[in-house]
């Protein structure tokens, strides 16, 4: 690589609230080459809309409207994406996305990805803790896979005694 690749992570909580907040002016001067997004809460057209042009955008929308959603955009576009993880039954709904990227003649992973919260003694934990182990599986895949890997989250994760299980971080 020629140059330090800039990577920046946002979880923008919604993306055009955070562009109605200066997101926009933030990002301007920041020299970013690829950027993970996490709760994105918007479709594909209004996210390439905020961000202009000049920026390639992978998308992974939330299976229901108005959740999550994790996307990556960038100065260049990926070679490869992939928004499967774990078993084939499993959905990610919209909180997994890679994406292969050629840095001059060097491959380049990077994932966007957002953990929620799982409240306590709910199915949604339940799905929390299939999603974790599923990243637990993929991550040292990924590393083999390549080296130069980079994965970026965020979570809405509490760190109350009560919310976890054996150890388990939540």
């Amino acid at each position: 690589m020629s140059r330090p690749l800039r990577i920046a992570s946002v979880n923008v909580n919604g993306v055009r609230a955070a562009f109605r907040k200066g997101m926009g002016e933030w990002l301007a001067p920041r020299g970013v080459d690829i950027l993970a997004l996490q709760e994105v809460r918007a479709d594909t057209d209004d996210l390439t809309a905020l961000l202009g042009e000049e920026w390639d955008v992978l998308h992974d929308p939330a299976t229901a409207k108005g959740r999550a959603g994790v996307a990556l955009a960038s100065r260049r576009k990926a070679d490869i994406h992939r928004v499967t993880l774990g078993p084939d039954d499993f959905d990610s709904a919209g909180r997994w996305l890679e994406a292969d990227y050629d840095v001059d003649g060097t491959i380049v992973t990077v994932v966007s990805t957002y953990v929620n919260s799982g409240e306590a003694d709910t199915p949604k934990q339940v799905e929390k803790y299939k999603f974790l182990d599923a990243m637990a599986e993929r991550l040292p895949k990924l590393a083999e896979h390549n080296p130069l890997s980079s994965s970026w989250a965020t979570s809405t994760s509490a760190t109350a005694p009560s919310t976890s299980r054996t150890g388990r971080a939540t």
